[in-house]
Formats: structure tokens, C-alpha cells, sequence
């Protein structure tokens, strides 16, 4: 039976640490950078979870991509106030607003928060606490809510609880992200990142089919510690809106992912100097294996299957911070794109639909 945090550490030397902390605490400034596209129903409530952090010493850069909405005018109200800094900017996509923002951000911690979610009131204080100058990057877990902020009882990601016993609550995933082909991150709301890091790798390609998150967590590792907070620090929205349940526009674009990530990590080899082994994740090479199942024609993947499958298996064995149950859930997910595509769509119709097939592919 696992020791739980609280019987190796008493509460008595838990505040205490807790107090050592505060005390010694760099007062780091944590840039809060929103990027918004055609958001105005949620807009207030990020810009206003921002605001009103626990901790202080924030900028609040809240970017608007060339949104049709109303949300110009919401943020320009907030601008009045002094408040946030407003950028808007014509439409480029995601990676555009961020790198936008970052521009105009100076903080020493950054945090590029989706205006469809919320910051929970003490995330930043939670990350600054256990923050120190050789982390890239710390992420935080999410709870699931839906489009009125009603929690559906889950949490992303699907991490293992009292698997560690720390008084910080915090584990390192360097080794295992590297192992594992680089650390494949949540939600940018989740993900707050080292400066000098992001001044390494900023500003990203700026192509509207390419999400921020993806291509940063995976050059994370290259750049310094990669740490896990096992706490909620925010609100994660799931609404029709959301690019997630666009089906068959995030498969076809999986593959364009991939392969700028691929791609900017061999750079960073070559640059550097390093070599560097398997640096794909799990669930990169099982979009790879979903792609050539569904869009043979469409996709010019190089490995083979086995190859392919292989890597999965090893990426997946070393993510030792998912849980059994999402292992085995993958697992099986590996399995089943290995068959004929016959075979695949007649009785695992509903499994390719979980992995954002279009249904029109499987008519």
C-alpha cells in the first residue's frame, strides 16, 4: 500500500515548508497571453479568471485573431481599465496569436490560456510555488466542465493519484518524456512554460492547420525540466465549438503535426548538436497508423506498419504517468488500426469515430 503524502509528512512540517517556500519565492512575473478567434460568449469569463489570480504579479495579454464577433469590443471595454494589454491582429490561427503575444509579454513564466477556458483563482500561485529557473515547462491537470461550467467528473490528463509522494505534489518527466518520444502535452490552458524556452523556439510556424501546445510540448524536453502538478489549475470547456470534435479535420491534419514536430525537433538536433533517438510520442504514431488505415491515398507515411506499431508500443510503455486504464485503452487502439480497413469499419465503427474519423470516410 502506497504512503500517503500527509503520513510522511506531517502537516506541521508541511507548513512549514510551505512557509520556507513563500518566503523564499523569486516574485516571478507570469505573462498570461489568452488568444481569442470568435469567442465573445466565453471571452469575460478567461479574461476575468486572469484578473483575479491569487497571485499578483501577472500581465494579462489578451490577443484577438481577427475575430467576426463582438469580441473587439469586449476587449477593448477591458483595455479602458488598463488592466490587460490588447493586441488585435488580423486571422492567422492559433500559432499566430501566440506568437503575437509573446512578443508583447516579458514575464518569466508564460501561460497561454484558451479564451473558452477558465483559470481556477490560485493556478498561478500553484505553479510559482514549486517553479524553479531549470524547468521548460509545468502542467497542470484540467477538469472537464461543459459549456456552462458544469464539471462532468473527469479530469485530462489521466494521471495515476498518490503515485508520488512529494509535499509539492509535483513529479519530473524528462527522462520518461524523452524515452517515451517527448512529452505529449494536454490543452495550452494547462501548460506554463520558461521564458527561455519559448525564446529558443519563438516564434513557431504560423500555419492555421498547426496548434501551439502540440509543437511546444514537444520540444520541451530539448530545453529543460518537464514536470507534472498533480492538481486542477483550470476549467476546460467542451463545447460543439471546440477543435477537438471537428472529426476528420483534426485526422487529416494529424499527419501535417507530426511532421512539423519531427521536424523542428531534428533541428534543434542539428543545431545543437545532439543526437537524438525516437522522437515521436504514442499517440503520434497512432495517428500515423489511423492516417494510412483510412487515408492510404491521401497519406505518404515512410515507416511500415511494424515500425510503426513498435514505436507506439514503446512510446506508450514509457508514459508512466497515464493511467492503466487509458494504457489499455490505446492499447487495444493500436491493435485494432493493425487490422484490414474491412475489418476495422465493420466492427470497430465506433472506436475509429472516438479517434476523429469523419463518418463520411466509413459510409
Amino acid at each position: 500500500m502506497m504512503t500517503e503524502i500527509n503520513e510522511f509528512w506531517p502537516q506541521n512540517e508541511l507548513e512549514r515548508v510551505n512557509e520556507i517556500e513563500k518566503e523564499n519565492r523569486i516574485n516571478y512575473t507570469v505573462s498570461i497571453i489568452i488568444n481569442n478567434y470568435n469567442y465573445e460568449r466565453f471571452l469575460k469569463g478567461a479574461i476575468d479568471s486572469a484578473l483575479h489570480q491569487t497571485y499578483q504579479n501577472t500581465e494579462i495579454i489578451v490577443v484577438d485573431d481577427g475575430s467576426t464577433d463582438n469580441s473587439a469590443e469586449i476587449i477593448r471595454e477591458y483595455a479602458e481599465t488598463k488592466k490587460i494589454i490588447p493586441i488585435l491582429k488580423k486571422n492567422g490561427g492559433q500559432i499566430s496569436a501566440c506568437n503575437a503575444g509573446f512578443l508583447q509579454s516579458h514575464g518569466e513564466i508564460v501561460l497561454f490560456l484558451d479564451s473558452d477556458d477558465v483559470l481556477l483563482e490560485d493556478a498561478v500561485e500553484s505553479i510559482v510555488r514549486v517553479w524553479d529557473p531549470s524547468t521548460a515547462c509545468i502542467q497542470g491537470t484540467l477538469e472537464l466542465v461543459d459549456e456552462e461550467l458544469k464539471s462532468s467528473g473527469g479530469t485530462v490528463p489521466f494521471t495515476k493519484k498518490h503515485w508520488w509522494v512529494t509535499p509539492s505534489g509535483i513529479k519530473d518527466l524528462t527522462q520518461d518524456s524523452i524515452k517515451a518520444g517527448y512529452f505529449f502535452p494536454v490543452t495550452t490552458s494547462a501548460l506554463y512554460l520558461s521564458r527561455v524556452f519559448l525564446e529558443n523556439v519563438m516564434p513557431l510556424p504560423e500555419e492555421k492547420t498547426l496548434f501551439c501546445d502540440y509543437l511546444i510540448g514537444g520540444l520541451a524536453p530539448l530545453y529543460g525540466k518537464v514536470k507534472i502538478l498533480d492538481k486542477p489549475l483550470a476549467l476546460y470547456r467542451q463545447h460543439d465549438s471546440n477543435h477537438h470534435n471537428d472529426k476528420g479535420r483534426q485526422v487529416r491534419y494529424s499527419v501535417q503535426m507530426v511532421r512539423m514536430k519531427e521536424h523542428l525537433i531534428r533541428l534543434v538536433e542539428k543545431n545543437r548538436k545532439i543526437k537524438l533517438g525516437r522522437v515521436l510520442s504514442y499517440y503520434d504514431y497512432r495517428s500515423l497508423l489511423l492516417l494510412s488505415l483510412i487515408y492510404p491515398d491521401d497519406v505518404n507515411v515512410n515507416e511500415n506498419k511494424l515500425k510503426l506499431t513498435w514505436n507506439a508500443l514503446v512510446s506508450l510503455y514509457n508514459h508512466s504517468y497515464l493511467n492503466l486504464k487509458h494504457k489499455l485503452l490505446q492499447l487495444a487502439a493500436i491493435f485494432i488500426l493493425n487490422l484490414p480497413f474491412p475489418i476495422v469499419k465493420r466492427y470497430f465503427k465506433k472506436i475509429l469515430l472516438r479517434l476523429r474519423v469523419s463518418p463520411a470516410d466509413l459510409q
